[in-house]
């Protein structure tokens, strides 16, 4: 099993207590580009620092084709909804799962 995290988890994660029970769940846990860019907390930066070195976590690089592809989930929802609820990092996480796990939104 794999997973796909956002920044909001990750942040309110590192707070759990039991927090590396995510790996006994999830083989390999992925962080996008995106996400990294929006942390700012040094307790999160030092608990992935930790697990990437474990290779527990893993960046996943921000490709093209999955950027365009967030970005136009983004517009589609504030287009519906008539505001932007939905910022870039999340948009490519749902896209991630999407094409990488066959999951829809």
């Amino acid at each position: 099993m794999q997973a796909v995290v956002d920044t909001c988890f990750l942040v309110d994660w590192v707070k759990f207590s039991m927090r590396d029970l995510l790996f006994e769940v999830f083989k390999v846990v992925w962080i996008p580009e995106p996400v990294l860019g929006e942390l700012r907390s040094e307790e999160t930066l030092a608990w992935l620092a930790e697990r990437l070195a474990e290779r527990k976590l893993a960046v996943l690089p921000e490709l093209p084709e999955l950027r365009a592809k967030a970005l136009s989930l983004m517009a589609t929802v504030a287009s519906r909804l008539s505001s932007p609820i939905i910022d870039y990092p999340e948009a490519y996480c749902l896209v991630v799962g999407r094409e990488r796990w066959d999951l829809s939104y």
